[in-house]
């Protein structure tokens, strides 16, 4: 097995249509979801190539792997879509593709967004664990 796995899609003319694009990266991140290889991934990247072929990527990395046997289908199209959006600005696409790897050993847990939940941040701005203030107590 690879150390990724990913489809592409290139446009017979260039593609101004941004729901267009949107809906073949979601057929091809569906594509790869139900493909063969089963195995649990951790980073999904998106790929644009724009009509003058300056070629863009963003990548996420998740805290666990998500399993395509699992409930996974709502977070990696949360997190294609996130990472897709900002780079559909307007300009026409050549191609657009999607790519998972960062596979690891399935842990048969579901992520809580599989549940449904949503797990605040505790790294959100201005905001400080419990207890940060401990040992500040006293210097000045």
């Amino acid at each position: 097995p690879g150390k990724s796995r990913g489809n592409e899609r290139t446009y017979g003319r260039d593609e101004r249509d941004m729901a267009t694009v949107q809906a073949s990266a979601r057929r091809l991140l569906t594509g790869l979801l139900d493909g063969s290889d089963r195995r649990a991934f951790s980073t999904l990247t998106v790929k644009i190539r724009y009509s003058d072929f300056t070629t863009l990527t963003r990548s996420h990395t998740l805290s666990i792997p998500l399993d395509p046997d699992g409930d996974c289908r709502p977070l990696a199209m949360a997190t294609m879509e996130a990472l897709l959006d900002p780079l559909l600005d307007g300009r026409a696409i050549r191609l657009v593709g999607v790519r998972l790897s960062g596979f690891g050993a399935r842990t048969g847990q579901r992520s809580l967004e599989g549940f449904g939940l949503r797990v605040p941040s505790t790294h959100a701005a201005g905001r400080r664990s419990p207890g940060s203030e401990r040992g500040r107590q006293g210097t000045a």
